[in-house]
Formats: C-alpha cells, structure tokens, sequence
C-alpha cells in the first residue's frame, strides 16, 4: 500500500496553466454592467482594483479573448483542474463571486460556468476544484471573469492573483504495469544475488 501511494503521488504532475497577477490589467475589461453606471478595472503594479461606481449592481470583469488567449480544456477523468485565487481587500458594502466562460474548437462563446467561488466577501486565498460543476462536452477552451457586486455606490475589490492549475492523473492500467515492473525486477535482482550456501565459487588451495 505504501508503494502504490508513493507511486501515485509521482506520477501525478500539475501545472498551472492560466495566471494573472494583476500587475498588468491591459487584457482585462468589462465585459458586463447591469445598471450602466460604470466600472474600471486598475492596477497600481501589484494588486488589480475592481471598481463599481453605481449602487445596487452587479459588475462582470474579464480578459478579452482577442487580447489574451483561452486556456486549453479537456473534460477528463485523467484531468484534473483546480482555481486557486488570492484576494487582499475589498470596501464594506461589496462582494464578488468567480465564473468561467467555456468556448468551442473555434473559440465561440458557449455558455458561462457559475459558482466556481460563490458570492462572498472572503479576504485570502483559496482553491476550489472543478470538477464537481456542470462544463459543457463541447468545451475547448475556458477563460475565467468576476462578477463584483455593490449594495452602496463606489464600491471595489482588490485581487492579487487568479490561477488555473492543472493535474493530469495517469490511466490505472499504467499505474498496474508500472507497479508490476518493478516487483519483476525486484525478484531478479533477488534470485540473482548470490549467497553463501549457494552460488559462491570455491577455491582450493594447492
């Protein structure tokens, strides 16, 4: 049991395919405004301010497909992905939630995947795991927005970083072959080490 866990933990290998850390919020826009009354998105180097101007709204904040590329997705048993995000402030009377847009092989626009982080007013970092929500077979690339949302007017949220993160599980035949490759080796070197009643060559001596 010990080797199969072992095992197992090096054969999985992540990786982060998607990060923003706002340092630069070129890319990123307002891709919705419930009300109209206006939203910004700024950085001062480090953090990445998401502002709403208007009171009782609802804000949704983006990268541009046509400015920063989809991130690949594949819906897999053998693939596991994981949100992990970090938020260092916001202002009394707000809250955001995290979603991800799902786009085609030609990167039409699909449909949007909500609650991967439900609305809340959570200061920290987190990770959520996607596996568990509702993404579309077709899907073949994903990007991911924020929704901020405002009971009082002038209203914001600070982010620090928002990644995709990316594990890839080996298939359990593999795992069976590899694990059976090494008992077999491990009896070989067994059977063929020598001993002292057997296999040791005598020597008279004259």
């Amino acid at each position: 049991m010990v080797g199969l866990v072992a095992l197992m933990g090096h054969a999985a290998q992540g990786a982060v395919v998607y990060s923003e850390d706002f340092s630069d919020v070129g890319e990123w826009v307002v891709i919705y405004d419930h009300t109209g009354s206006g939203a910004s998105i700024t950085t001062d180097g480090e953090w990445g301010s998401l502002h709403v101007d208007g009171a009782n709204n609802f804000v949704a904040f983006g990268p541009l497909p046509a400015l920063q590329a989809p991130t690949p997705y594949l819906l897999s048993p053998n693939y596991r992905y994981q949100l992990r995000y970090r938020v260092t402030g916001l202002t009394g009377s707000t809250s955001y939630s995290i979603e991800v847009d799902q786009f085609d092989e030609s990167l039409q626009y699909i449909s949007t995947v909500f609650g991967l982080a439900a609305q809340g007013t959570y200061v920290g970092e987190s990770v959520v795991g996607l596996s568990g929500f509702p993404f579309d077979p077709t899907a073949r690339y994903i990007l991911p927005k924020i929704t901020v949302y405002t009971g009082l007017g002038n209203q914001s949220v600070q982010f620090d970083q928002l990644d995709i993160e990316l594990e890839v599980l080996p298939e359990p035949s593999s795992l069976i072959f590899v694990m059976l490759g090494a008992a077999v080796v491990g009896a070989w070197r067994k059977a063929a080490r020598p001993t002292a009643k057997h296999g040791a060559r005598k020597v008279n001596k004259q």
